[in-house]
Parts: structure tokens; C-alpha cells; sequence
């Protein structure tokens, strides 16, 4: 009898550190992405964009929160961040504060989980952090969004230009830089952001169907998307207005389009420019 005890003790604590095991292995990255800023004049209707990239189809268990801080020290939100917004099972509940103000916009099936603010009020700024779980993928950093509200409508956007080489040839197996720069009337800044995009050329190519996100630069961080986090790096400097990145190795799967787009606010009006990479056999570059 004593033996049996022992013997189903020992069963259940392997059960439980089995569990935890599998648990911990699931905790899958999902990469989160917002606008660092939005300015909006009060009274009128602001979108507060989120999407998300998961590896995982997105299911009934897939849930996103949207949580309020104010900067405002006699807010009553002002101490810690306020759930304002939560889906979940295809249902959203908004709470009490916003219910009659706040709208859900997104498409969860598009992995967009965008809200809506109608109107906007003085009180609403502040920082908006949207946070995504769409199990096993449920490890993320959650992304932020600073909302100014503001008398008047931001003024116009200025034009910015930006340059790329039209073409990059490369080796198989060596490291590729893609060179972008940008030229525009405003000082860089914090607000200043850069994305890289990639489409492949190859029709079996995941990203064959759409541009795909690889790199986002904001606030002077560097994210990655997981894809392609192990092998490209931002090598520009944000203050020579150089937002180049370089992929290390290349591979053939690598063929395609890259797309960079630059906004230093308010130079926000541009069009991305291109540049088609050919990753080619070792000894083919005369």
C-alpha cells in the first residue's frame, strides 16, 4: 500500500512538470504593431490602428485588450493603465467610461484589432496599449500609442523624399545591404519611423500575395519580425537620415521586392520607393 502511494505520487509530480513543460514550450512570440502617435483635433472621430502577426489561425480563443493611461495627473486614469476594450470569442465588451465612444473597427480574421473613438474629448490623451493573445501564440510585447488631442487640425503633411537603389545583386549565402535614405525639411525625431516591406517573387513563397512587414523602426528601437529576426539588422544612422538594413545570409527564398517607407512628422506625405533584390549562385557576379 505504501509502495502504491509513492509510486502515484511520483506519477503526479511528473504529470504536473510535464504540464508546465508543454506550457512553457507553447508560449509562442505574436509580433504587435501601432502607430507611435496620433494627433487628432477634439470633437472629431480618431482611429487607433492594431494589427498583429501570428503564426498561429486565428480562433475563438484569440483575444486583444486595449488599456488607457492618462497624462493628465487629475484624470482619474491617470496611476496605472484602465482596460478600456476587450474581445474575446468573437464578442467585444467596452467599459463603462467609453461604451458609448468607443467602437471596435478591426477584422479579426485580417488579424486587425482597430478601435475607434467618437468623439474624441481633451480627457483621451494619453497612451493607448493594445496587447494581442492568439494561443499557443501568447508571448508579445504589447504595442503603444500616444493620442494627442489637440484645438486644431494637425497642419498638412509636408512631403519627404526618399532613395534607393532600383536593383541588388547578391551571392547565395553572403550578407546583402539595402540601402535607404531619406530627405525631408523636419529635424529627425523621436516620432520619426521607418518600415522595410517584402514581397517574393516566387508564387510558393508565403510572401508571394502581399507585402510583409520585416522591419519597423520607431522611437529608436528596432523590431523584427520573427520571420526574419535572426538574420536582418538595422545598420542606418536616424540622424544622417539613413534607415539602410542588411540581411545576413541571403537566400534564394530572399528574391523579391523590398520596400522602404519613411515618416518624420509632419513630412509624412511620400511614396515608398523599391528596390528589387536577385540573390544568384556563387561565382555568377562577374
Amino acid at each position: 500500500m505504501e509502495f502504491k502511494q509513492h509510486s502515484n505520487l511520483r506519477r503526479r509530480v511528473f504529470m504536473v512538470g510535464f504540464i508546465a513543460f508543454v506550457l512553457s514550450a507553447s508560449a509562442l512570440a505574436i509580433d504587435i504593431f501601432t502607430k507611435p502617435e496620433v494627433i487628432v483635433k477634439n470633437g472629431t472621430a480618431c482611429v487607433l490602428r492594431c494589427t498583429f502577426k501570428s503564426n498561429e489561425v486565428v480562433s475563438s480563443y484569440i483575444t486583444a485588450d486595449w488599456s488607457f493611461q492618462s497624462n493628465q495627473p487629475h484624470n482619474q486614469f491617470f496611476k496605472a493603465p484602465y482596460t478600456i476594450f476587450y474581445f474575446f470569442d468573437g464578442k467585444v465588451v467596452v467599459s463603462s467610461e467609453f461604451e458609448d465612444r468607443v467602437q471596435f473597427i478591426g477584422d479579426i480574421n485580417k488579424k486587425d484589432v482597430s478601435i475607434q473613438i467618437n468623439p474624441v474629448q481633451f480627457g483621451d490623451n494619453g497612451t493607448y496599449t493594445c496587447e494581442v493573445k492568439n494561443p499557443p501564440d501568447i508571448s508579445s510585447t504589447s504595442a503603444r500609442t500616444e493620442l494627442r488631442v489637440v484645438l486644431r487640425a494637425p497642419v498638412p503633411a509636408l512631403a519627404i523624399n526618399i532613395f534607393t537603389e532600383p536593383e541588388v545583386i547578391v551571392e547565395n549565402g553572403a550578407a546583402c545591404v539595402l540601402r535607404c535614405t531619406f530627405k525631408s525639411n523636419e529635424v529627425v525625431s523621436s516620432y520619426t519611423t521607418a518600415t522595410w516591406y517584402f514581397q517574393s517573387n516566387q508564387p510558393d513563397n508565403q510572401f508571394f500575395k502581399a507585402p510583409y512587414m520585416i522591419l519597423y523602426f520607431y522611437d529608436r528601437k528596432v523590431v523584427v519580425s520573427s520571420e526574419y529576426k535572426d538574420r536582418v539588422q538595422f545598420i542606418g544612422d536616424i540622424n544622417k537620415k539613413d534607415v539602410s538594413i542588411r540581411i545576413n545570409p541571403v537566400q534564394f527564398s530572399d528574391n523579391g521586392t523590398y520596400t522602404c517607407e519613411v515618416k518624420n512628422p509632419p513630412d509624412i506625405s511620400s511614396t515608398p520607393v523599391r528596390t528589387e533584390l536577385r540573390v544568384v549562385l556563387r561565382g555568377d557576379i562577374s
